[in-house]
This record gives C-alpha cells, structure tokens and sequence, in this order.
C-alpha cells in the first residue's frame, strides 16, 4: 500500500514536476497510460480496505476506489462530481476513523493544522492541494501499516 502510494508518486514528480493534484497525474500521462491512476487508487485502496477495522476506514477506501473509477473527470459534470466528492468522503471517512477508531488525534492534528494553512497559502502555493492530498493518504498509511 505505501509502496505504491511512494512510487506512483515519485514517477509522477520526477517524469512530470509538481502537479496541482494526484489525480491530475491522469491528464498528464500519455493516454495509452492513463490506466495508471486507476492502477494507483486500486493499488493504495484494496489492501487498506482489507486492513481496515471499522466502517469509516472501509467505506473511505471503497470512495479512493470510486475516484479511480472517476479519473477522467474533465470528461463530464456527472464524472467530476463523482470524482470530487468521491475524493472528499474519503478524506472526511478517513479522518472520522483515525478520531473515534484508531484514537490517533495527533495525525487529525496534523490533517486539520496542515488543510488550514495550505488553504491559507493556496494563491501563493498551486500545488497546495497535492501536499494536502499526501498527508491524507499517509495518514491513513500510518495507521493502517
């Protein structure tokens, strides 16, 4: 799960730079590779579901997966809909459990502190989101190693 979470990653900012989110790596990758991204997400999402120990956790990972589903989300309103919001349950699922399952208050601290100053910074930092999205991911990957 972190592996493929620290590969796809590493490819995408060394073959591409600094993107405005993981899931525009997708729009970045030649076409006959765009089967990646979804690769990632399944990659990342399937083995957390299968370590997940509550609801939260479980229907979180189900969402990385519907983003995958979801990555062409310049495509139509319905894909990006599904897409954007797929994106933000799971960040909300995955943070709901770290509190009330896994008691790790110091990683929603991190979240939490981490999502407002990037906000913050977000005309001066475009890839503000992406580092928003690194730290929810590993958070989960911190509690599910």
């Amino acid at each position: 799960m972190i592996s493929v979470f620290v590969l796809y990653n590493l490819f995408i900012l060394l073959k591409y730079g600094w993107l405005n989110s993981i899931s525009a790596s997708y729009y970045s990758l030649p076409v006959k590779y765009n089967w990646l991204f979804l690769t990632f997400c399944w990659g990342y999402a399937i083995p957390a579901i299968f370590l997940a120990t509550d609801g939260f956790m479980f229907f979180a990972c189900g969402l990385i997966m519907f983003v995958g589903i979801a990555s062409a989300f310049r495509l139509d309103s319905f894909t990006a809909t599904m897409h954007q919001y797929s994106a933000l349950g799971a960040v909300i699922l995955s943070q709901l459990s770290l509190l009330f399952f896994y008691h790790n208050y110091w990683l929603n601290g991190i979240m939490l502190v981490s999502a407002i100053i990037l906000y913050l910074l977000r005309n001066k930092f475009a890839q503000w989101m992406t580092v928003l999205e690194w730290i929810a991911f590993l958070t989960v990957a911190i509690v599910l190693k």
